[in-house]
């Protein structure tokens, strides 16, 4: 008796999980297609265009905000303990600024790496990434369409194995984790091209990056340099 009332328990709990799993099948969107990595190649290039904007990075703890207009851009970093540092940039005279405001000091660095904004170098990166993928070193998946911020996004996942690859390996601490799959669920958003979030997964530790963009709002006040006359500088 007690066998067959597990019996029948057993067969309804297998019944409701078919119905929940044909539920979640029939409540797929329809006409979803995959997108290609030539898509999401040509959908980052909308990104080049922009050159007017304010985006707010929250990266686990770390505060940025990165405002850019035209060759100038300002950068405010704060970490979780509220160190603040400030950046300059003038990629027209490829030079830099960082100040402290607390110790009232100010490094000027020259010969910027990139003449080119903080968005286009987070392109520059993913674009590296897919040309990985094309050749199978990397893993490609398109996940499908999701909302950030009311934003609407294309969503993809990158995935390779971790090798140290002969570099510095801190006693193995880095070589212990060869091997391990590292994946990255991005989400860009349909519009204007951008990225809006970040999720990294490796080693069973997950970290976040979201970009929070306006547009258009920068004035050339925002960008600019503020007296310095009172700052220790240092050149590098």
């Amino acid at each position: 008796m007690e066998k067959k009332y597990l019996l029948k328990i057993l067969i309804l709990v297998i019944v409701v999980l078919l119905i929940i799993f044909g539920i979640k099948i029939l409540n797929k969107p329809k006409g979803q297609k995959e997108v290609s990595l030539e898509e999401i190649n040509a959908l980052l290039e909308k990104g080049d265009s922009i050159t007017n904007y304010k985006c707010e990075v929250d990266s686990n703890g770390v505060k940025t905000i990165i405002q850019h207009k035209d060759k100038k851009e300002k950068i405010e970093a704060s970490t979780a303990d509220q160190t603040k540092v400030i950046v300059y940039n003038d990629y027209e005279k490829e030079e830099g600024i960082l100040l402290s405001e607390e110790k009232k000091t100010a490094i000027k660095y020259n010969n910027i790496l990139d003449d080119t904004h903080v968005l286009k170098k987070q392109k520059e990166e993913l674009d590296e990434v897919l040309k990985k993928c094309k050749t199978g070193e990397y893993s490609y998946k398109y996940i499908g369409e999701e909302k950030i911020r009311n934003e609407d996004c294309i969503v993809i996942e990158i995935s390779f194995e971790y090798q140290t690859n002969g570099g510095y390996d801190f006693n193995g601490e880095l070589s212990k984790y060869n091997g391990e799959t590292i994946t990255n669920k991005i989400w860009i958003n349909k519009e204007h091209g951008v990225i809006e979030k970040i999720e990294n997964n490796f080693s069973n530790i997950k970290t976040t990056a979201e970009f929070n963009y306006e547009y258009n709002n920068v004035t050339d006040e925002d960008v600019q340099l503020p007296d310095l006359s009172d700052y220790n500088f240092i050149e590098v």
